[in-house]
């Protein structure tokens, strides 16, 4: 039986969907509040494992005009494979 997956994960996965089906430039889609609604966590436990991830390589922060928020992608628009 496989192990589930851990939120940490699991907004990794969502990211990685986001990125691969919508424009970079629809901003909304890399926000912490959207993740958190997709996933029902909170906005801050979602920016806290994007943050986490950015840490460990496998996002890119990048800063937004679009009212001012920042988004997050995964390195260069390319996944890499997780450990």
């Amino acid at each position: 039986m496989q192990t589930p997956k851990t939120s940490k994960e699991r907004v990794y996965d969502i990211l990685d969907s986001c990125t691969r089906s919508h424009d970079v430039r629809e901003a909304d889609f890399f926000q912490a509040s959207y993740i958190a609604d997709t996933l029902h966590i909170s906005r801050s436990l979602a920016s806290q494992y994007m943050n986490e991830l950015v840490g460990e390589g496998l996002l890119v922060k990048v800063a937004s005009r679009h009212r001012g928020r920042v988004r997050r992608l995964p390195r260069d628009g390319h996944v890499r494979e997780r450990r």
